[in-house]
């Protein structure tokens, strides 16, 4: 099944987690937190209590003001299962010291996920999107690429061929909406949507977030790859399927 993750942008903590209710009530695969209002305290704190009163949802943080190493410390402390971040040191010229120590880490902490940005909107431009896709799947981590700027897809041709270097493992993290997700679900086995299911910068649209996870869903192709990162499968814990709770169109926007 493909792993839908809404991106909530923190503004205050009532607001954020009312978020993390209805992506987890529309049927998401767990949500990601971040802010650009320099709140990174404040999202760990809203992701440890979400996590708390969702213990089987899936919850990560993507903390813009600090370091990798600092976000795993923080994600490992407030018992969360995901951290994205834009490096991780990993680049299809290989993995550096700090890829390399993180890269530890994800057999040391197998409860955690490590969403490493690779051919990124917010990076400097990659030679070889496939390769460094190829070095993060092998490092541990699951890729995740992205389009060319906020709320513009990538090249599918692009997406196929990270795809095909990571065993299916790619995860994409801009420009998804319920038009488009058709031409990429062969391709991906994790999403972070934000921009096309919003009613604002911080709020969720419960109809457009349920159409976008009924249209992804639909007709769900083979997976793509015969590699189950070890990574996935922590993830696939936190939201067993008979713990689900789903969205039954009470609540519209």
């Amino acid at each position: 099944m493909l792993n839908i993750y809404p991106v909530i942008h923190y503004f205050e903590r009532k607001l954020a987690l009312e978020q993390v209710a209805i992506a987890r009530n529309a049927g998401a695969s767990g949500v990601f937190l971040l802010t650009h209002h320099d709140k990174d305290d404040e999202v760990v704190a809203a992701a440890k209590q979400a996590k708390l009163e969702h213990p089987y949802f899936a919850v990560g943080i993507n903390l813009l003001t600090r370091s990798a190493s600092e976000a795993v410390d923080q994600a490992l402390g407030a018992g969360l299962d995901m951290v994205w971040s834009y490096d991780m040191g990993v680049t299809s010229a290989g993995v550096s010291p700090l890829g390399q120590r993180l890269s530890d880490l994800t057999r040391t902490h197998p409860q955690l996920a490590f969403f490493a940005a690779v051919a990124f909107k917010s990076l400097a431009p990659e030679a070889d999107p496939a390769a460094a896709a190829r070095n993060a799947a092998a490092a541990g981590f699951i890729p995740t690429t992205s389009g060319s700027r906020t709320g513009r897809a990538p090249e599918v041709e692009k997406i196929r061929q990270m795809s095909l270097a990571s065993d299916g493992g790619l995860a994409v993290a801009s420009g998804m909406t319920a038009e488009n997700i058709d031409k990429y679900k062969p391709h991906v086995r994790h999403v972070m949507v934000a921009t096309s299911v919003a009613l604002d910068g911080y709020r969720i649209s419960p109809r457009r977030l349920t159409e976008f996870i009924r249209q992804a869903r639909a007709t769900q192709p083979a997976d793509p790859g015969s590699l189950r990162l070890a990574a996935e499968s922590r993830l696939a814990a936190c939201y067993p399927a008979d713990r689900m709770v789903w969205f039954d169109g009470g609540v519209g926007a």
